[in-house]
């Protein structure tokens, strides 16, 4: 099951971004709403598991990071941050950058929490898109690029938390929709790249069957624009990338 979606996204949009439910934007504010997230989460799995054998499949953004991204330091930092959501469903304790966000929160929140989290039964979910990788301003990235980024970074998580995972979201999303097919044998490759090196990769998931709309603006600005990252168009016609995907998943 996958309880809450992207806990860590949520938190971020709510109450950093200040573009969804209550457009909060403050530390004090990002770390309650975290924690508040990750303990639904927790919660409803928790209850999942006492009525039957659960696996949770979870889902949560990735951020990678170029070497021209910032200095060493501060791209430390926005991992550590970054990586709080999982500390925190996994039962590990936070690097620095997280523990000291979580001096806004309520410690019987922190407690139960700790009392709920797991590592049995976890597949890992990581959203892979174009746009998951911080760069420098004015930086172009190719698509190989992103992947370097975004597999050197999957390798630092792994070696941190040690558990199966899978990208639990991917598609073109800022990429033209002639790029869609690149893309997707590119996360291919790059999954099975870690899978030679050892790492638990479960799969791929596109996200989503068809187009969005205004997903570009994160849906702070309800225009009705079509995103034009889906399998399927507006009008239901498969892209070449759904046929892509079906070879994919036939093993081909």
């Amino acid at each position: 099951v996958t309880p809450v979606n992207e806990p860590g996204i949520t938190a971020l949009s709510t109450a950093r971004y200040g573009a969804w439910n209550d457009r909060l934007s403050s530390d004090a504010d990002h770390a309650r709403v975290l924690a508040l997230v990750v303990l639904a989460n927790l919660e409803a799995l928790a209850r999942f598991r006492a009525d039957r054998p659960t696996a949770w499949v979870g889902s949560e953004g990735v951020t990678a990071h170029t070497p021209n991204s910032g200095t060493p330091d501060q791209v430390a930092r926005r991992r550590e941050r970054g990586w709080l959501v999982w500390d925190l469903h996994l039962g590990l304790d936070p690097l620095p950058g997280g523990a000291r966000l979580l001096d806004h929160v309520d410690d019987d929140v922190l407690a139960r929490i700790a009392d709920l989290a797991v590592r049995d039964g976890v597949i890992a979910g990581h959203d892979v898109y174009p746009v998951s990788v911080r760069s420098a301003p004015g930086e172009q990235l190719t698509i190989p690029d992103i992947m370097s980024a975004c597999h050197d970074e999957l390798v630092r998580w792994h070696d941190r938390y040690d558990v199966p995972f899978w990208i639990a979201e991917t598609s073109n999303l800022t990429l033209p929709v002639a790029e869609q097919e690149a893309w997707l044998d590119a996360l291919t490759d790059t999954c099975r790249t870690l899978q030679r090196e050892g790492r638990p990769v479960r799969g791929i998931c596109w996200y989503s069957r068809g187009d969005q709309y205004d997903w570009q603006t994160m849906l702070t600005e309800p225009t009705g624009a079509v995103t034009e990252v889906g399998l399927f168009d507006t009008e239901r016609r498969p892209r070449p990338v759904a046929a892509r995907f079906a070879e994919l998943a036939g093993g081909s």
